[in-house]
């Protein structure tokens, strides 16, 4: 039982530094600092950066930070009151069992957490409802719906690209869930452009949309993603 309830408290850990770390991205912290610093604020661990000086002066991510550091108090003292009585009153192999139980389980949940699709999933789910809750405005990456496979992608025009010399209009991107949001020509910079603007060998398109019709449409005929 107290086994059961180490990976539960380990997994309930996780959950509220991913929640903790996006409240403080939804804040405008960027996403690796944020992470960094909500597993700092639950561990107690106290590293002084600029990054933890901008949560100290600003009183929303004071307050998340706060609820961090007494959830970690007492989530930590419950891991190891948890992971003590695992081991104490029990015989070598009984305690043999435990350990390799405990490290079984912790390479599944490791595997787990390294399944980019579902932490990615579970990060936009959770910055959405937050942002829903709290009425704050989204982040770019969530309005571009990044979690739901779409991409900005810079592409450049090969010569023996089919596209070349054809009217943007021409190519109904729209249809294929693509937008063209600008084209770097040289020293020139179109950006927006028309349906009129026909593209030339060696234009980088600057691409928005979904990622696979993009890899179909560009990427398979016109070389490697600049």
């Amino acid at each position: 039982m107290s086994i059961i309830l180490l990976f539960v408290f380990i997994m309930a850990s996780f959950v509220v530094v991913r929640i903790g770390a996006t409240a403080f991205e939804i804040t405008g912290i960027p996403w690796e600092h944020a992470k960094f610093q909500a597993l700092s604020a639950f561990t107690n661990s106290g590293f002084t950066t600029k990054e933890a000086e901008r949560i100290v002066d600003h009183p929303v991510r004071r307050k998340i930070a706060s609820y961090l550091i007494i959830g970690g108090n007492a989530g930590i003292v419950t891991v190891i009151g948890s992971f003590a009585s695992a081991f104490v009153g029990t015989d070598i192999t009984e305690a043999l069992v435990n350990v390799l139980i405990i490290g079984a389980g912790l390479v599944l949940f490791t595997w787990m957490l390294r399944r980019q699709n579902l932490g990615k999933r579970f990060r936009f789910e959770l910055s959405r409802r937050m942002m829903h809750r709290f009425n704050v405005t989204p982040t770019a990456a969530a309005m571009l719906r990044f979690d739901r496979g779409y991409i900005i992608s810079r592409q450049r025009l090969a010569a023996d690209s089919p596209v070349v010399g054809q009217c943007l209009k021409d190519l109904r991107l729209p249809e294929q869930r693509i937008t063209v949001l600008a084209i770097e020509r040289g020293e020139e910079y179109i950006a927006v452009p028309t349906g009129d603007d026909v593209l030339k060998v060696g234009d980088a398109l600057v691409l928005y949309g979904d990622e696979v019709q993009i890899g179909e449409m560009f990427q398979a005929t016109t070389g490697a993603q600049v």
